[in-house]
């Protein structure tokens, strides 16, 4: 059983932008009762860890994040949350997994929400294998959701992931409309009745030339109306 422990990451001592604020707020709203916990340098010895220090002496916050919540999900227990994740409803009927995780886009996991039991398994295997990564800002390292993926896919002999549900007994996966109901290219969201949350997939990882094209889309589609953007973006882009 997953406790209701909600982690969260924010690294850098940045002030949090308001987006990120409203998601939070969403968290203490809509799970009440659930223990939120937040990992800083204050709570999480990332010192200890040679990537996550690697990455927080070249202020790469998003992957010292990416090896914290492994850390504290094996540890701990409960559900991981990116400060970009807005809660829509109850998530408690999700604490019966031994693990879960969802679909980002076709052959990628998402890994901005995940669900875990103490100890887990699955978690604990992703968590041994930061043990033998190291971070260089020279190198093109990859985001953990196609480290995670990729593991995935090694494990169970698969060639790629649909988006679709997988239950392999020890770690449940849901398609991307539980978790992350956004268009990857548009940023166009679209919630459905089994949307849990909404990961507005802000990408802090991303160079910043990158973030601002993606901010560049959010704000012409708030402009122009989210129905009539797509519309147009997808008769650009065929």
């Amino acid at each position: 059983m997953i406790p209701k422990i909600i982690h969260y990451c924010w690294f850098g001592h940045n002030p949090m932008p308001r987006r990120e604020r409203k998601c939070l707020e969403s968290w203490h709203r809509i799970l009440p009762g659930y223990k939120i916990m937040a990992w800083t340098e204050a709570t999480f010895p990332f010192s200890k860890f040679p990537f996550a220090k690697e990455a927080y002496d070249a202020r790469k916050w998003a992957f010292v994040a990416d090896l914290a919540r492994i850390k504290v999900l094996f540890e701990y227990g409960g559900i991981y949350l990116d400060t970009d994740v807005e809660v829509i409803r109850p998530m408690d009927e999700l604490l019966a997994n031994k693990s879960f995780m969802g679909m980002e886009c076709h052959n990628r996991l998402g890994t901005g929400i995940i669900g875990a039991e103490k100890n887990s398994p699955f978690i604990g295997e992703i968590q041994e294998m930061y043990k033998n990564l190291r971070f260089s800002p020279l190198d093109n390292i990859e985001a953990n959701s196609k480290i995670i993926t990729d593991l995935l896919l090694h494990k169970e002999n698969l060639s790629q992931l649909e988006d679709k549900a997988y239950d392999f007994g020890y770690l449940r996966i849901y398609p991307s409309e539980f978790f992350c109901p956004i268009d990857q290219a548009s940023r166009v969201v679209t919630p459905t009745d089994n949307s849990f949350t909404v990961h507005y997939l802000s990408s802090s990882w991303l160079p910043w030339r990158l973030r601002l094209r993606q901010k560049a889309k959010e704000l012409l589609g708030v402009v122009m109306g989210r129905k009539r953007f797509y519309r147009l973006y997808k008769s650009i882009i065929g």
